[in-house]
């Protein structure tokens, strides 16, 4: 678009086959504009694929096509193997993003950086699960994260329809908040979009001095 963003980021959720056999590897690029909202330029799906030096070049690929100054995705399951694979296909380590969700305690920041460890070669980002959801979706409904045309992106955009929020109450009484998923329907896109708005966001923050949307 000719839009112009201070900051651009790939963000992928990566397939892992999926239990209900619908799991798709997810790609979407995001941009900041100026006002501190974001622009989802456009979302693509893959089949899952277990060739992980075809899904590095696809990804540095797109990262590059599109302007972006960062790869975000999704560090669990086969992410360490995946991140290994983009960096030893000539991406900088520092412009990669690895996000793993967690369920954090509300006292604790949306999303926390990880520093190596000498268990931990690699640093990491930990994302609340639950908050980040209704994080983006807050943002979605106040106009703050805009998508394509409904026309050509309904069956991506529509992911978010396959989450759900649910609060379940401990025996100690306290409350748990929990992402439930709809069976038989894909959530990678919804994924890659929120790790990815939260990382540009954090990022924004820590090197723009950008502060997060209230």
């Amino acid at each position: 678009t000719g839009v112009r963003h201070s900051m651009r980021g790939l963000a992928g959720d990566w397939s892992g086959g999926g239990a209900d056999e619908v799991s798709l590897t997810a790609m979407v690029l995001l941009g900041l504009r100026a006002d501190g909202s974001i622009d989802c330029m456009w979302l693509k799906t893959y089949p899952h694929n277990t060739n992980w030096a075809a899904d590095a070049k696809r990804a540095i690929q797109l990262a590059t096509a599109g302007g972006a100054s960062m790869i975000v995705h999704d560090f669990g399951g086969a992410g360490v193997g995946r991140e290994s694979t983009i960096v030893q296909c000539g991406y900088p380590s520092n412009q990669i993003i690895p996000v793993t969700y967690v369920f954090a305690s509300a006292a604790k920041a949306l999303m926390n950086y990880n520093p190596p460890d000498k268990v931990h070669v690699r640093h990491s980002y930990s994302l609340d699960k639950p908050r980040s959801l209704t994080f983006t979706c807050d943002l979605i409904k106040a106009g703050m994260l805009r998508f394509p045309q409904w026309a050509t992106s309904e069956a991506q955009v529509s992911n978010f329809l396959a989450l759900s929020e649910e609060t379940m109450q401990t025996p100690r009484g306290s409350d748990v908040r929990l992402i439930q998923k709809v069976a038989g329907r894909p959530e990678d896109v919804a994924h890659a979009v929120i790790i990815g708005v939260c990382a540009i966001y954090y990022r924004a923050q820590n090197v723009l001095g950008v502060p997060w949307p209230n």
